[in-house]
């Protein structure tokens, strides 16, 4: 399943809503059935949500605003360490 512009649904999202989502997320993973979440923002979706995730694919990432680049230094820093 691909949700694409990711920030729609989880933008003002009841706790509720959220909880349903990483439970639905978890039981779709555990079939073996992938889910993406598109956005233009890594702190789009919510940590609870992107623990259920397998695997998180990042490009192009832009930080605007200071908030922006606290996210996006807390992501990068989820990379896999490499040797170059």
């Amino acid at each position: 399943f691909v949700f694409d512009e990711a920030h729609l649904l989880f933008t003002d999202a009841s706790k509720a809503f959220l909880e349903q989502v990483e439970q639905t997320v978890k039981l779709i993973r555990s079939k073996g059935v992938g889910v993406v979440f598109c956005t233009q923002m890594p702190t789009d979706v919510p940590k609870e949500v992107l623990s259920q995730l397998g695997a998180r694919i990042q490009h192009a990432l832009r930080a605007f605003t200071p908030d922006d680049q606290k996210a996006l230094t807390k992501t990068v820093r989820t990379y896999p360490k490499t040797t170059v």
